[in-house]
C-alpha cells in the first residue's frame, strides 16, 4: 500500500482530461508563445525578448497581444520600464517552463531512445544514497538498456526542477520547511523507507565495540557533523535537547559523507554523525562502524516524489519505484 507525507497528495489516478477551454487554447497557442513567456521570465523588456529570440520588437509585441488574447487577460503590467507578469502572468509562465522543458526532454529522449536505449528516467536525489544505487542496479538488471539520467543536490532544489519537468522524479527526504511550500500540492509522493541519524566511528576507536550507548555517554567526544542548517545536525542536536543536555559541538563540518568517512579513518578520535541511508557505501568497505546509540534520532523518512498529473506515473518510473523498495527492503534495521 501506498503511504504519502503530510501535506504531499499521493499519485493521482489516470483521469480523462477535459475539453473546452482546453483545446481552444491548445489549437491556437504555438510553441513559439510559450517560448516567449519563458523568456520575459528572464527578460522583462520587449527589446530583452526580442534580442533573445532574434526577432524584431514589433513581432514581440505582437505574440504577446496573441497570447493575452488566447488567455482572455492581460498577463502582464506595462510601463515605461518594461513588462512585468501579474499574478495570471506568473501562473501562465511556470506552465510555459514545464511545457518547454518537457519538449527539449521529449527532444533528448527521442534521441537517446533512437540510438538503442529501452527508456529514459531522469532521477533527482542527494549525495550518497545506497538505496537509489542498488535499486537503479536492479532497474538495469530489470530492464535491459534504460538510460538513467542522475542529478545530485539538495532535496530542496532537485524538487524545483521535478516542478520544472527537467527531472522525473526525486528521491529523497523533505524539510519540515518545504512542506510549506505553495507548490507542494502537485507533489505525489510515496515513502519509501524511515530514516534516522547514525553515529560512525573507525573500527579503531575505542567505544567501536561497546554494546549499549547513550547520547549523553558521547558529549565529550570529539565530533565531525553536517552544517547546522541540514536535517542531520538538527536531528543529532534535537536528541541532546531532548534529554536536558547541551549538544558537542563540531570540531570538523562537512555535508559530505565521503568527507566524513575520510577524517574519521585518518583520525580515529573522531565520531560522526550521518544518515543510516549513507552508512552502507562506507561500512561495506570496513571504512566504518555504527555506534549502538539511544534513542534513536529519527529523521523525515526517505520518499519517493512526482508530479501529480492526471495521467498514470510511466511504467519505467513504476519499475524504479519496485526497485527502490527492493533495495529499501534488503537493508538491516536502521540504527544499528
Amino acid at each position: 500500500m501506498r503511504r504519502g507525507r503530510p501535506g504531499v497528495a499521493p499519485h493521482a489516478p489516470r483521469h480523462a482530461l477535459t475539453t473546452g477551454v482546453e483545446s481552444a487554447v491548445l489549437r491556437r497557442l504555438r510553441l513559439r508563445h510559450l517560448e516567449l513567456l519563458t523568456v520575459l521570465r528572464e527578460q522583462r523588456t520587449v527589446r530583452g525578448a526580442a534580442r533573445q529570440l532574434n526577432l524584431s520588437q514589433p513581432a514581440v509585441s505582437k505574440m504577446l497581444r496573441e497570447i493575452e488574447d488566447v488567455f482572455g487577460a492581460p498577463l502582464f503590467e506595462r510601463s515605461r520600464t518594461g513588462v512585468t507578469p501579474n499574478a495570471l502572468g506568473q501562473a501562465a509562465i511556470r506552465r510555459a517552463t514545464v511545457i518547454c522543458n518537457e519538449v527539449a526532454v521529449a527532444e533528448a529522449e527521442v534521441s537517446v531512445l533512437r540510438s538503442g536505449a529501452s527508456a529514459v528516467l531522469r532521477i533527482g536525489t542527494f549525495s550518497i544514497t545506497s538505496i537509489a544505487t542498488v535499486a537503479i542496479a536492479r532497474l538495469r538488471a530489470v530492464q535491459a538498456g534504460v538510460a538513467v539520467r542522475i542529478r545530485e543536490g539538495a532535496v530542496s532544489d532537485l524538487l524545483g526542477k521535478l516542478m520544472a519537468g527537467e527531472l522525473d522524479c526525486v528521491f529523497g527526504a523533505l524539510a519540515p520547511e518545504v512542506l510549506g511550500a505553495e507548490a507542494i500540492s502537485e507533489l505525489a509522493s510515496e515513502m519509501i523507507r524511515e530514516d534516522c541519524v547514525s553515529v560512525v566511528a573507525s573500527s579503531a576507536h575505542r567505544l567501536a565495540r561497546a554494546r549499549e550507548l547513550q547520547w549523553k555517554d558521547l558529549q565529550e567526544e570529539t565530533w565531525v557533523l553536517q552544517p547546522h542548517n541540514s536535517l542531520v545536525r538538527r536531528a543529532f542536536m534535537a536528541a541532546y535537547f531532548d534529554q536536558g543536555l547541551s549538544p558537542p559541538s563540531a570540531a570538523v563540518e562537512t555535508l559530505s559523507p565521503i568527507t566524513m568517512a575520510a577524517l574519521i579513518g585518518l583520525d580515529t578520535r573522531l565520531l560522526g554523525a550521518m544518515r543510516s541511508e549513507n552508512v552502507p557505501l562506507r561500512q561495506s568497505r570496513g571504512q566504518l562502524v555504527v555506534l549502538p546509540v539511544t534513542p534513536v534520532a529519527s529523521l523525515p523518512p526517505l520518499a519517493l516524489f512526482s508530479r501529480r498529473t492526471p495521467a498514470a506515473r510511466s511504467p519505467i518510473l513504476e519499475r524504479f519505484v519496485a526497485a527502490l523498495h527492493w533495495a529499501a527492503g534488503r537493508r538491516p534495521r536502521l540504527g544499528r
